[in-house]
């Protein structure tokens, strides 16, 4: 189980992550929805639960015994995780009848940026920065 400290540290890389993606898509120009048909098969191909699974395992060997993560979502990009997140989003929209199947592969993908944050702050070792500037109210 995480401890407060940790889920703290995720929340608040979580809302950074959005953040920045969101200022960065601002400056993006507008694009169109997925077709009905885009989205039906970047979610087979890029959500499943073994996926998933495979990818939450091997980044749970990283956070115990320091074991690298070398699963096909790991060596992602940021700018890929996130682009798949904001289709996602556009496909609930699309296809009303897989919006759950939508949702948990923004919520999967969401878990994915929030630990390349988390490793981000870590190697860079702004976890006391992050904790005071937090207690002081900068969000």
């Amino acid at each position: 189980m995480m401890s407060m400290r940790g889920r703290l540290l995720l929340l608040v890389l979580s809302f950074a992550a959005l953040v920045s993606f969101y200022s960065s898509a601002a400056m993006q120009p507008q694009q169109h929805a997925p077709s009905l048909e885009t989205c039906q098969a970047d979610i087979a191909l890029w959500y499943d639960r073994a996926t998933a699974t495979e990818y939450l395992n091997a980044e749970t060997a990283y956070i115990s015994e320091n074991s690298p993560n070398r699963t096909p979502t790991a060596r992602l990009s940021l700018r890929e995780i996130v682009a798949r997140e904001l289709e996602m989003g556009d496909c609930m929209k699309v296809d009303a009848t897989r919006q759950e199947r939508y949702l948990q592969a923004i919520d999967f993908y969401d878990r994915v940026s929030a630990d390349r944050y988390r490793r981000f702050v870590r190697r860079h070792k702004l976890e006391q920065q992050l904790l005071r500037e937090d207690a002081t109210g900068l969000r």
